[in-house]
């Protein structure tokens, strides 16, 4: 499963992937605890839910973290999860403590920069997370 969060949604606005409309509505909800979160449903990248009362990146990527892994961890399955981001190291390092602490049975593959690709569309800060049982 992936789940990302964009520190700015100006990245997406100026590439025309979003209307300026959408982008300061995003702008709006982050600036009341709301982060909207980008996965992959049915192959194609787009908004799969909103995180409330979250007061940064890291702490909304590992709740939800927590949220879809917590049956396979309650079963005794181990997850192993890779971090990518845009240029938000500390933010990264943050949700990998988050994780290590907290969350037994779960490995942290990897950490790693977005790519350029991707990249330009999220901009910098912005923060995704991919899991998997192992």
């Amino acid at each position: 499963m992936l789940r990302g969060i964009l520190k700015d949604p100006k990245w997406l606005e100026a590439s025309g992937r979003i209307s300026s409309t959408v982008a300061n509505l995003i702008r709006k909800m982050e600036k009341i605890g709301f982060r909207p979160m980008l996965g992959i449903k049915n192959g194609v990248i787009k908004a799969v839910g909103i995180k409330t009362r979250v007061k940064d990146i890291p702490t909304a990527l590992f709740q939800e973290l927590k949220e879809k892994t917590e049956k396979l961890l309650n079963k005794g399955k181990k997850i192993r999860v890779a971090i990518t981001h845009g240029d938000n190291l500390e933010g990264a390092q943050k949700l990998k403590e988050m994780i290590e602490r907290d969350l037994k049975n779960t490995e942290v593959a990897f950490i790693n920069l977005i790519d350029n690709v991707i990249g330009v569309l999220v901009g910098p800060n912005a923060l995704v997370l991919a899991w998997a049982e192992a």
